[in-house]
Formats: structure tokens, sequence, C-alpha cells
């Protein structure tokens, strides 16, 4: 019998809800399609009984699952920007039967945030990007007002609740004192009671740690925000810079100095209980706003630069040597890897366009080798981080760390050409790069200092690989690129990059082309990947261009090959 109320569209979704989440671990294909049928049953549902908030509810939850399953992209029907947006709209109209929703309004937002970092990929969508995670923003700052005041009505209920009780103890003692007998109110407890089922969506009670978890996320979409606040740009795009500083600036101030992201110092407080984390959050947004304003030109590298350790000093400073954590460190060192980046996208933009906009603010002289510091002291960062308790325990922790030795060392490698005439004077005295202390297996020897930095980003991305696999307990012989994670594929095309790098390097780029048709070719044999690899290892070169850890004639030329052999 086909459903007619409501009641009958919900109960069919949640059978094929309840058999999508039987399959969630084993098999995402048979998951996803039964998430996409429940979804297709509240539609029909919707179109009968569109003011069903239970309904609509429901099926705003079915797309929230969908979309943060990495697993399930594969198998979605739409793209994913175009499943992202039927997320949203669904979680709105949901918001327009209930605007005070406060789980609905943080799943909006999390919703746009997760579009706009889509179409922050593409230069041509960023302003759309930047008006979702203003309105992200907006979202949260509403969800939080609606979080503390459901904090504060359940606190209210409670001490009620606890008044009464308290009354009602004190009154049964005075009778028991005068001799009555407390009389049976529940005179029908022992007939049977008629069952009725009702359908309802129960939502969990209202914490500290959800107000917590909300603020964070809105931390995160002003960071968002900070990173496309991009004041460079070439000659032909009309990029304008908005939101402007002091609302990126307001709204944090509002979290991290008067709102729920102050750090408590009751020990028990939840915000003590998550300082570390709520300082991270704040390191990263802090360092994000300092590179937005030097893109602005607002400050200079020196300035930049001590922004970052400074922020980094305060948590270091605030948290014991027994506490100690691999996560502070590496996070100290991506924010001196970001420093690096900057300031190369920078001087590179200047090179390319000699006036975009007006610079009142000039880098010192000598900042090649404040970029060549922040690295050298990254990773120093990152090998005191691998020799941590809590690291040495961390396979996952380990592959992290050795992953982004490679990236530092590759940008070591970029940041040398601008010691061509003096790479010998002091700044390599006191610098100086040693072939790769490593577990792994090196094939590099002692030379050049640049031949030491190729030879080092290789075996660090083999490192990375290697205690991937450890935390999965498997070998090389056991993997192949069809059962192998993104994050495994990924770092296999770097190291394999790196490798034809050494040609461009210690070769002179003597035989460049066919090196790199041979070894894309020996590189598919020995993981076993087949042509439906190559897409994802033209898009690696693509993203290891952008990040500025290779050369961007050395980068193309990769990229056009792979992309010739699709």
């Amino acid at each position: 019998m086909a459903p007619t109320t409501a009641e009958d569209f919900w109960q069919l979704a949640a059978g094929h809800e309840k058999t999508a989440r039987k399959w969630r671990v084993g098999d995402a294909a048979k998951s996803v399609r039964g998430f996409l049928r429940a979804l297709e049953v509240y539609n029909r549902g919707m179109q009968l009984h569109p003011a069903n908030f239970e309904l609509a509810y429901d099926r705003a939850q079915t797309y929230m699952t969908i979309t943060q399953e990495p697993r399930f992209l594969p198998y979605l029907p739409l793209p994913q920007i175009d499943f992202l947006k039927s997320t949203i709209e669904a979680n709105r109209y949901v918001l327009n039967l209930d605007p005070e929703a406060a789980d609905v309004l943080f799943n909006t937002a999390q919703a746009l945030s997760s579009l706009a970092e889509e179409l922050s990929e593409q230069k041509s969508d960023r302003l759309d990007a930047m008006d979702l995670l203003i309105e992200a923003v907006e979202l949260y700052d509403k969800c939080l007002a609606q979080q503390a005041e459901l904090i504060t009505e359940a606190d209210e209920m409670a001490r009620e609740a606890e008044s009464e009780a308290q009354m009602r103890a004190k009154l049964e003692d005075q009778e028991l004192d005068c001799g009555f007998t407390p009389m049976d109110t529940d005179t029908k407890k022992d007939e049977p009671q008629e069952q009725t089922e009702v359908n309802a969506t129960l939502i969990d009670p209202t914490t500290e740690d959800d107000m917590i978890d909300t603020g964070l996320s809105e931390l995160s979409a002003l960071t968002s925000l900070c990173a496309l606040y991009d004041h460079v740009v070439d000659m032909t795009d009309s990029l304008v810079a908005n939101p402007s500083f002091p609302f990126l600036e307001h709204h944090a101030s509002d979290l991290l100095e008067h709102g729920i992201l102050v750090i408590s110092t009751r020990p028990q407080a939840a915000t003590c209980l998550r300082a570390i984390e709520i300082r991270l959050a704040r390191a990263s947004f802090v360092c994000a706003l300092s590179a937005a304003h030097y893109r602005a030109r607002d400050i200079d590298a020196s300035n930049y630069f001590a922004r970052v350790e400074e922020v980094y000093d305060h948590i270091t400073s605030s948290i014991s040597s027994s506490t100690g954590s691999s996560e502070v460190l590496c996070a100290h060192a991506e924010s001196l890897q970001d420093f690096a980046t900057t300031l190369t996208q920078i001087h590179a933009a200047f090179r390319i366009y000699p006036n975009p906009y007006p610079f009142p603010i000039v880098d010192p002289a000598d900042w090649p080798r404040l970029r060549w510091r922040a690295l050298a002291h990254a990773q120093s960062l990152l090998k005191d981080a691998a020799d941590l308790p809590n690291a040495k325990k961390d396979p996952l922790a380990q592959s992290r760390i050795y992953a982004l030795k490679a990236a530092i060392e590759l940008l070591r490698l970029r940041s040398m050409a601008a010691f061509a005439e003096d790479h010998l004077k002091s700044e390599w005295s006191t610098n100086g790069v040693p072939v790769a202390e490593s577990s792994v297996e090196s094939e590099g020897t002692p030379g050049t200092p640049q031949a030491n930095l190729v030879a080092n980003a290789g075996v660090y991305y083999r490192g990375a690989v290697k205690w991937l696999r450890a935390a999965e307990e498997t070998t090389w012989k056991e993997r192949a690129w069809n059962v192998m994670g993104d994050e495994e594929r990924d770092l296999l095309v770097r190291e394999w990059v790196v490798n034809m790098l050494k040609v461009e390097v210690l070769d002179k780029r003597q035989g460049l082309q066919w090196k790199i048709e041979s070894g894309l070719e020996r590189f598919q044999d020995s993981v076993g990947m087949g042509s439906e690899g190559l897409e994802m290892a033209a898009n690696v070169v693509k993203d290891m261009k952008e990040e500025r850890l290779v050369p961007l004639f050395f980068a193309d030329a990769l990229y056009g090959h792979v992309c010739k052999a699709i």
C-alpha cells in the first residue's frame, strides 16, 4: 500500500536509512543507494505534507550524512558542488519552518562552508565563496545565541525541578512527623496502558561543548575568509577585497576575547579541557589574518614573521612540558611553511606585474634569508615533534610529520635560488643542509646543498608512506593502486614528482622529456596504476605547483606529460 500520511513516509524512509547505515562501513555504494532512496521518499512526502517539520528535518539530516562522508562522493548522482547546493536548500527549508532550530542553523553553516571550500579552488568563483562564508559566519552567530538561550532555559528548568523536589521531600517529612501516610496518587499504575507510537524527532540537549564546536567552526570560516582576502591578483582580474579586515577582527574578537572561546581557569570547565584545541584554532586564524595583512601590504615580512612566532610562543608558554603535543609543533611548522609560500607568491607577483597595486611597505632587503630561517626553524620543529612520546606511538602522526618535512625541503630548495651568489656565506654555516636522518633507506649521498635537499624530500615522502602503511598494518606487496586510500596515492605521486625533480636539479634538465616519459611508465607499473589513476596524478602535480613546492616550468612540463598520457 502506497504511503499517504507523514508517518507512513517517515517510517518508509527510516527503513531505507537503516539499511544504508548497515552497509556504511563495508560497502559505500550500497550505503549511498539506501540514503538516496530515503531522500526520494522524503521528497515525495514533502510534496504532500510541505509543512511537516519531522520530514523536512530528517531529509536535511540525511543530506548532511551523505555530504560528510568522503567515501560516498564517487557514488553521488550529482557533482559534489550541486549536491552541496541541494543540502543547503534542504536545511534552509527547515529554517523556514523553525528559524530557531540551533542544530539546523549549525548544519546550514557547515554546508555553506563546505560549498565555499569547493568554489574557492576556482579563482573565478572566489567572490561567491566569500559570500557563502560571510553567510555561514552570520548563521554561526545566530546558532551561538540560540544555544546559549537553550542552555539557560535548561539550567532554569533544572533549578526549578530541584526546588520542587526539595519542597516535596520537606512536605513528606512534615506529614510523617504528624502521623499521616502519604497517599499513592498513581491509582492506575497496575492497569494496562494503551501504547501509542508517535513519530517524533529527538534532539539532544545543548551543552557547552556544543557551543565550543560552533565557535571553532565560526573561527574556521573566518580563517578561510582570510585566505580569500587576496590583494595580489593579475591585471585582468578585478577581485575586490571583501569582507573588510574590521569584519574579520570584530567577529574573531567576539569569540576569542568575549565569547565562548575564552579559556576558563576552572580545571573542569569545557574550555579549559579543550584549551589546546582552542589555542591552535586561534593561532591558525592569527596567522591567516597576518598573511592577509601582508598581502594587503599593511605589514612587511618581518612583522608577519614576528606575529607567527608570537602566537605560537604564547601556546608553548601556556602548556606544561608534560603535556607537550606533536600537534602543536606540526601546526607551528605548517604556519611557517605558509609564511614562506606567501612570501614566494608575493615576490613572484612583483616580478610579473611591477605595480598591480600601490605597495607603500617594502620588505627588508634580506627577506630571502628571513624565509630561509623560517623554513629551517620549521624543519627543527618537525624533528622535535617526531621525538615526542605521543608521536612515537602514533604512526599517523609520524606520517604527517614526514610529509611536512618533505614539503619543507622542497621549499628550501626553491628558496636557495635567492642565494645563488652567496650560498657559502654565514646563512649556510648556521643553517646547513645535512642529508636526511631517517629510518627509511636513502639512495641520497652527501653532495651539494641542492642535491641533499631533493634527496631528503624523496626520503621523507617515502617515510610518510611507510608510516601510513604501518598504521594500517600493511606492506608494500599487499598494496595496489586500486585498494590504496587517497592519502597514500597522493604521497606516492609526490615521491615520483621528486624523483623527476632530481633530473631537473642534478642532471640540469638533460634528457628531461625522455626521462619524464619513461619515469611515468615505470611509476605506473610499480604501483599498478591504470589510466584512471593518471587524472589524480595530474591533479597532484597541479597542487604541488600551486603550493610552490616545485619550479613552475618543471611543473608545467610534468603536468603536460601526465595529461598527454591520460
